[in-house]
C-alpha cells in the first residue's frame, strides 16, 4: 500500500485507516485509596484542657472561651472512634508526580488566638497564606529540618503572607508571642496526601495502579504505615489505628 506514497503519507494513511499499531496505548484506569484513623483508647484520657488564662495576653485573656489544648482530637460520634489531624499521604511506590500544583494557596490563620487549623498540608511550591485574624500581632515561625527557619511578624488584623517549601514531613509552626499555639504543615512532591477532619477518614484520588507504602502520622502518636496494592478502577479501603500506648515521650 505504501510502495508509492511518502513515509509522511504513509504513516497518515495507517492512522486514517486505522492500524491499531499507530493506535495510542490507553491509560490505565487509576482508582481510589480511602479509609479511616481510628483511636484505640479511651476518649476521656484526652478531653481538652484549658491553658490557663495569662494577662500579659491582654486579647487572648478576654476572649469568652477559653483556648483548650488541641494535640489529640478525636470523633466521639463516629463509630469506631476516629482521629482527626492525621496526615496520610503515598510514602514510596512511584516518583515524584509532576502535575502543576494548584494555584489557589492553602491557608493558615491565627484566629482567636489558635492556629486553624491545627494541621496544613500542601504541595512543594504551592502557597501557604499565613493570615492574622485577630486584632493582636502574629509571629509565625517555622521550625523545619529540611526547609529553612523562618520567623516573621505580621502585626495587622487581616494581614497576610504566602510562603512557599520543598517537600518535607510534617513539621512544627509555632507562635512565639502566644507560645501555647502550634500547627503543623506538612508538604509533597505529589497530590496523593489528605488530612483527617470531623469524620476521622481520608481519601486518596486518581491514584496510578501500583503497589505502595501508605503512611499515617499523628502529633502524639507517630507514624503508621502499610502496604496497599491498587488495581486499575479499584478503590481500596486501608484503616489505621492509632493506640495511646504508642505515644511519643
Amino acid at each position: 500500500m505504501c510502495l508509492r506514497l511518502s513515509v509522511a503519507a504513509c504513516f497518515m494513511a495507517a492512522a486514517v485507516s486505522g492500524d491499531p499499531s499507530n493506535a495510542p496505548t490507553p491509560a490505565k484506569p487509576t482508582g481510589t485509596i480511602q479509609g479511616r484513623t481510628i483511636f484505640a483508647g479511651d476518649p476521656d484520657n484526652y478531653l481538652p484542657v484549658p491553658f490557663p488564662r495569662d494577662d500579659r495576653y491582654v486579647f487572648c485573656a478576654a476572649l469568652p472561651r477559653p483556648i483548650l489544648t488541641e494535640h489529640v482530637v478525636v470523633n466521639r460520634e463516629t463509630h469506631p472512634i476516629t482521629l482527626r489531624n492525621v496526615v496520610v499521604w503515598i510514602h514510596t511506590g512511584f516518583d515524584a508526580n509532576k502535575s502543576p500544583f494548584p494555584t489557589q494557596p492553602v491557608i493558615l490563620e491565627q484566629r482567636d488566638c489558635r492556629f486553624v487549623p491545627r494541621v496544613v498540608a500542601l504541595r512543594a511550591g504551592q502557597s501557604l497564606r499565613v493570615v492574622n485574624g485577630d486584632p493582636t500581632l502574629l509571629n509565625v515561625n517555622f521550625l523545619p529540618r529540611v526547609n529553612d527557619e523562618i520567623s516573621y511578624n505580621i502585626p495587622k488584623q487581616g494581614a497576610s503572607r504566602d510562603f512557599t517549601f520543598v517537600s518535607e514531613r510534617p513539621f512544627p509552626v509555632k507562635q512565639m508571642v502566644h507560645p501555647w499555639m502550634i500547627a503543623w504543615v506538612a508538604v509533597f512532591n505529589h497530590p496523593f496526601f489528605a488530612v483527617t477532619g470531623e469524620d476521622g477518614t481520608f481519601k486518596l484520588q486518581n491514584v496510578p495502579p501500583g503497589k505502595y507504602i501508605l503512611e499515617a502520622w499523628h502529633e502524639t502518636f507517630g507514624t503508621l504505615q502499610t502496604g496497599v496494592e491498587l488495581t486499575p478502577g479499584e478503590t481500596k479501603t486501608v484503616d489505621f489505628t492509632f493506640d495511646p500506648k504508642s505515644e511519643k515521650p
